[in-house]
């Protein structure tokens, strides 16, 4: 039997930013900063002007699990 597993991958930390208010370092986070899967944090500011720390082992939260028919 196969089953689909629901997975989010979460992984927690923070960003130093350097911003004009806590409105705009939020906003600087959510449109020039992410994360994928390889060995870095990607980010479109500059290293002056923005520093992470993340652990590199995600928590994994599993969600609905359903039974996929046999093919």
């Amino acid at each position: 039997m196969k089953y689909e597993v629901k997975t989010k991958f979460v992984f927690s930390g923070t960003f130093t930013i350097e911003a004009d208010s806590p409105a705009q370092a939020k906003g600087l986070v959510h449109t020039q900063c992410g994360l994928v899967i390889s060995d870095k944090v990607h980010t479109l500011l500059n290293e002056e002007d923005c520093d992470w720390n993340f652990d590199v082992h995600p928590e994994t939260v599993t969600g609905r699990v359903r039974r996929i028919k046999n093919e």
